[in-house]
């Protein structure tokens, strides 16, 4: 392994980052987690702390910290805490001669910081929450924008493991099998609750703000409770019916899912709008959007806006006012809005 490694550093060291598409962008080799790891330790810009399992890295694009633990033979958890100086995209590469037989699900908060030309603030801060799983080989991009931060958990699986913890334990769900049977897609992406996912990431979060080294027992605790969750609910993923994407289109999507959410207090720009914008068909827009986020463009918008919403509320502030800034003809539509992502009328929380 180490000799792959070297040889990957040897060849890839004047192009650690590239840039095209506005983004700068790192390949990394992606094989399993240890290689991910002992790969990153050789880069520049990098110090490693074995003692702590930690390294720290600051360079002219990002800086932060990833913590890294192996908690059992063939199961992994990675945890990386990020700030992104420049606009940064990660795409995985392959070495033929290592296995790649590592399964990954990751789930986090990416928080962008929109600096807007508006009434109510010329700065907002929109917080994406998501989980994503990723088979192994995967071809996948992730994108990061300049000014926005992450805080990342990866928790990695070999098929191994997977074979003796999950695909044999007693009462598998069928949509479990499925999910790992080769024909099935390679990538998930999907949302969940606000107040759900808290719940899901407290406790690794917690793990790692009590303890300065590796807790291996609290983690892997906190690990089996979330593929527990993972795997219970696959069947309540709205329209969970894993597609294929581009690297390319990838791109776009995320480009475009920015770009909403820097208009976030305005009126919903329209499909037509945003296909023209970025050069995009209606319909592949709608159908790659939704094969990202799992929601139709305008849900998505609006959710965001309902979430922000929430947060003036809980200021105390009233609801026609509310219902202003975000451009709603009478506070009857936004009240409804309101009620159909958040369950309760506004004036519940008054």
């Amino acid at each position: 392994m180490l000799d792959r490694i070297a040889n990957w550093y040897h060849l890839s060291k004047q192009y650690f980052f590239t840039y095209k598409e506005g983004f700068f962008n790192l390949s990394f080799l992606s094989n399993s987690p240890e290689v991910i790891m002992k790969s990153f330790i050789k880069m520049p810009f990098v110090k490693h702390n074995a003692e702590e399992q930690k390294i720290n890295v600051v360079n002219p694009f990002v800086f932060g910290e990833s913590y890294y633990a192996e908690l059992e033979e063939g199961l992994w958890l990675l945890h990386s805490t990020i700030t992104y100086k420049n606009n940064v995209s990660f795409t995985p590469i392959y070495d033929k001669f290592l296995p790649s037989d590592y399964y990954c699900l990751t789930f986090g908060f990416i928080e962008n910081n929109f600096k807007l030309n508006h009434f109510e603030s010329n700065n907002v801060k929109i917080i994406n929450e998501t989980i994503s799983f990723i088979k192994p080989k995967s071809d996948y991009l992730h994108c990061h924008f300049k000014g926005s931060s992450s805080k990342m958990f990866l928790i990695y699986f070999n098929k191994d493991w997977l074979a003796k913890n999950i695909l044999n334990a007693p009462n598998v769900k069928q949509s479990t099998i499925k999910l790992f049977e080769k024909e099935t897609n390679n990538i998930i992406n999907y949302t969940i609750k606000s107040e759900i996912f808290n719940k899901i990431t407290l406790p690794f979060i917690n793990s790692y703000k009590e303890n300065s080294k590796t807790n291996v027992l609290e983690l892997k605790k906190c690990i089996y409770n979330f593929l527990d969750y993972f795997f219970q609910n696959l069947n309540d993923i709205e329209n969970f019916e894993p597609k294929r994407i581009s690297v390319k289109s990838t791109l776009k999507i995320n480009k475009i899912e920015n770009y909403l959410m820097s208009t976030i207090y305005n009126k919903f720009p329209g499909i037509d709008f945003l296909s023209e914008k970025f050069n995009v068909s209606p319909t592949k827009l709608k159908n790659d959007f939704k094969s990202i986020y799992n929601t139709s463009i305008f849900k998505y918008y609006q959710a965001k806006q309902m979430d922000l919403s929430l947060k003036y509320l809980l200021r105390g502030e009233y609801v026609k006012d509310i219902a202003a800034k975000f451009n709603y003809q009478n506070v009857s539509k936004f009240s409804n809005a309101f009620k159909n992502h958040h369950a309760v009328l506004p004036s519940h929380f008054k």
